[in-house]
């Protein structure tokens, strides 16, 4: 926000894009577009504010002016944007039973009858074999509408609407001359429906009717106070005060447990919605099971920043201090989570008809917490002109972040040492349940030096250490929901001993619920970044300035979870390969991840007098870690393929790319007063004052990593790589076919596949846009601005990463891209 002034100022605008302006999106049916409608509006208005004084003729107002000033904004958002997604469903012959078509197949699937282990007859499963329940879930799949397409056979269009309101008050007082303050609040509502849930989570659909609501409110507050102590010192307090409230639920809160029949799940009205079902061969089926997730975050921060003035030496000190506590609602997996493999009859859509589960698993307990996390931070820096021509600038900061404790001890972690889950208060153990770094000094230094006295080169480098504070949600949550007080239970069927959704957690049979608790390392480093650079700046030119750096950083202690409980390779049951018996898999989360970045970075600048800016800028990279792309929401399912091999998941970052290039534009167009052409009359006053404005963005794809759905090696985890057998690279890639998959084959049973971490990478990134700009002047001060913008203005399809499940038909198809060519109207007049 900024300040009013002496003079009152303000504006009004109004962003407008249509669907009816913008170009098909790449996997629109023929004929269709996808519909979008977008309306952004509001407004400012600040000036000085008259201000109540107390004297002793009584109360009076002043007029504001040099001493007080007011600044308010509004911004509304309406939104509808579609969203298209393909999926692969079953026929109607499939759900009635019926598989004969498999027979056709180049390589026939027959389904066996998991009693005599012998094909059903014809490929078709019996009327009075198939479960009531089986196959009421499977009728919950729409039915196909792409028979063209015998993989991605359905496609579905729906309209994401979004609301959002935010308003911000600002009001600044000068008390005296050598005092200020401010006041600042804001608050923001947005409303919004996900309707394909991409709320990173253990399940993610592209089927409709499994959305997310999402509603969030937040305000904050903050206070400044500035005091010139001197002509030498200059002291800062800072408060601020954030509160997040913020509901996630799945779309349709129906009690869909209930109605399907399945039991020992939980009957709490707040947990309604769809059950998770994984069917291999097609998309999951329901609601993500994190759904659903209710919290108020409330923090506050205190600020204190000190600079004194001694002679070359600008030294400035200070403090951060921030408290935070955060109420949650957070019953995972409440509604269950089921896994349809072909483990009974060779096909999963089988084995659901039959009411045969793989594996379910069920989260069960108190849902409800507090969290509580502390930040502190110190730091002092001195930037010490050294001559005219040479500037150091160096520093120390120093943080303690102790870990995360709950207010009536409602948490535990499972400890490797003891073999056992140790719980807050108990046992001689205070409220954390693991131990404080408090070695965490971070030292910074930079210079900048000009080599040459023409002022034209400046070399600037740099060094500094960076520490990472923990997201109290998502890095280190997991201890919350853990045993005694909630549990995450497992239930594992065989050929011999088969889980049925009748029974779907049979506690008191073999393989029956193992518990799978979560565990945080107890020594937890801070994780820090040590970040590097070097670069030369040279004005090659008049206006044009040429840049080269490099810039690099290496992380240390980053955060990794990986399944510490993971059963050996071997032969046997599941359970007795595991490191801790009695447990089921352990997500741990542990400080022992690494990462390095190389760039080389290179930008040039050229400004000509005739109003026309150039800039662009590259970045060729490397980036390369063993932990990136496992967020902590997905940490259970999202592990290392061999939790004991850590240096086989060392490879490209999720978020690496190779080559990266911008460029971006501004011109004044030569027409109208003070310009070269029609530089008077009404073709000036029509023609005058048009600036066109485009970027040009342009990159290499990210990595990705090729999987398998199922636990083929039989470790008691879904994280399975294929075997790589020849060159997965195609010179023609396509959404089609955007890799060879010829290149992997699916593993032998009972072993670890071995393709590595992110040895592929997806599709690029191209797009350009451009704007017109026409400014029509009121005045000295007041002027209209009319723009019409074009975001990929060549409609390029951004193609978004192929399916990476081997074992898939999708394997290597590409179902969704970026937006297409959109056309955005703007209105805003200021004044």
């Amino acid at each position: 926000t900024k300040s009013g002034t002496n003079k009152f100022h303000g504006n009004a605008f109004e962003f407008l894009r249509n669907s009816r302006l913008d170009a098909k999106n790449f996997f629109d049916l023929p004929g269709t577009t996808t519909p979008f409608k977008r309306n952004q509006f509001g407004g400012t208005f600040g000036g000085p504010l008259p201000f109540l004084h107390f004297g002793e003729g009584g109360p009076y107002f002043d007029s504001g002016k040099d001493r007080t000033f007011f600044f308010v904004s509004y911004e509304g958002l309406r939104l509808r944007q579609g969203v298209t997604r393909g999926a692969a469903v079953p026929t109607a012959a499939f759900i009635n039973g019926d598989f004969s078509t498999l027979l056709n197949l180049p390589t026939p699937i027959r389904i066996l009858d998991p009693v005599t282990r012998q094909p059903f007859a014809g490929n078709i499963i019996p009327a009075n074999r198939i479960s009531s329940i089986g196959q009421a879930i499977a009728r919950f799949y729409p039915a196909p509408n792409n028979p063209s397409d015998a993989v991605r056979n359905l496609i579905s269009t729906r309209s994401r609407p979004q609301d959002a309101d935010q308003i911000s008050i600002r009001v600044d007082r000068r008390l005296t001359a050598k005092a200020n303050i401010f006041f600042r609040y804001s608050v923001n509502q947005d409303q919004q429906i996900d309707v394909f849930d991409t709320l990173v989570g253990t399940i993610n659909t592209n089927l409709p009717g499994f959305g997310r609501n999402d509603n969030q409110l937040t305000k904050s507050l903050s206070f400044n106070y500035t005091q010139i102590i001197n002509s030498r010192a200059v002291n800062e307090f800072r408060f601020g005060y954030n509160l997040l409230r913020q509901i996630r639920a799945p779309e349709n809160k129906t009690d869909f447990v209930s109605q399907l029949g399945l039991i020992g799940l939980s009957s709490d009205p707040r947990t309604f919605g769809f059950p998770a079902f994984r069917v291999t061969g097609f998309d999951p089926l329901g609601d993500n099971v994190q759904l659903p997730q209710e919290r108020t975050d409330t923090t506050l921060q205190f600020v204190d920043n000190i600079s004194l003035q001694r002679g070359a030496h600008t030294i400035k000190a200070g403090l951060d201090l921030r408290p935070f506590r955060s109420e949650n609602f957070n019953p995972g997996s409440s509604r269950g989570d089921f896994r349809f493999t072909g483990l009974y009859t060779n096909y999963g859509l089988a084995d659901l008809l039959l009411g045969l589960i793989a594996q379910d698993t069920r989260g069960v307990g108190n849902a409800e917490r507090v969290r509580l996390q502390k930040s502190y931070g110190f730091y002092v820096q001195d930037d010490w002109k050294v001559s005219r021509r040479l500037t150091f600038n160096l520093g120390l900061r120093y943080e303690l972040n102790p870990p995360l404790t709950e207010p009536s001890n409602l948490l535990s972690n499972f400890d490797v040492a003891s073999r056992t889950i140790i719980i807050a208060g108990q046992n001689g153990l205070g409220k954390q349940v693991y131990n404080t770094d408090k070695n965490n000094f971070a030292p910074r230094g930079g210079f900048a030096w000009q080599p040459f006295d023409d002022g034209k080169t400046v070399v600037r480098g740099g060094y500094g250490i960076y520490y990472d504070l923990p997201i109290v949600g998502n890095e280190l949550g997991g201890i919350y929901g853990n045993p005694p007080f909630r549990s995450i239970s497992t239930f594992n069927g065989t050929l011999a001993v088969p889980i049925t959704l009748n029974n779907p957690f049979p506690t008191a049979q073999q393989g029956a619920a193992t518990l799978s608790p979560t565990g945080v390392q107890r020594d937890l480093k801070t994780s820090y970044l040590q970040n590097f650079s070097l670069g030369i700046q040279r004005e090659i030119f008049k206006d044009t300035v040429v840049e080269v750096s490099y810039v690099g950083n290496k992380g240390t202690h980053l955060l990794r979870n990986r399944n510490i409980n993971q059963a050996v390779l071997g032969a046997g049951s599941i359970t007795s390969r595991r490191p801790f018996a009695g447990f089921g898999n352990i997500p741990y989360r542990e400080s022992t991840a690494n990462s390095i970045y190389h760039s080389l970075q290179a930008r040039a600048e050229k400004r000509f007098s005739d109003g026309f800016t150039f800039l662009a800028s590259y970045t060729f990279s490397k980036a390369i870690d063993d932990s990136s792309g496992v967020p902590a929401s997905t940490a259970s399912t999202n592990n290392p393929q061999n939790s004991f091999d850590l240096r086989a998941e060392r490879g490209l970052s999720e978020f690496d790319v190779r080559h990266r290039f911008v460029a971006s534009f501004i011109y004044e167009l030569p027409f109208g007063k003070g310009k070269s052409f029609l530089s008077s009359g009404i073709a000036s006053q029509i023609f005058g004052n048009f600036e066109i404005a485009g970027i040009i963005a342009s990159q290499t794809g990210r990595p990705f990593t090729p999987r398998i759905s199922s636990d083929r090696s039989n470790t008691g985890q879904l994280q399975d790589r294929p075997n790589i057998i020849g060159d997965p690279r195609l010179s023609n890639p396509d959404p089609q076919l955007w890799f060879n998959t010829a290149a992997f084959a699916i593993a032998p049973a009972g072993t670890f596949g071995s393709a590595g971490r992110n040895i592929l990478t997806g599709p690029g990134y191209n797009n350009t846009d451009l704007a017109l700009v026409k400014r029509i002047r009121f005045g000295e001060v007041s002027n209209l601005e009319l723009r019409g913008e074009v975001f990929n203005l060549f409609n390029h399809p951004n193609f978004d990463l192929p399916n990476a499940f081997a074992d898939s038909a999708q394997f290597g198809k590409i179902f969704s891209a970026g937006a297409a060519r959109q056309i955005q109207l703007v209105l805003k007049f200021s004044f």
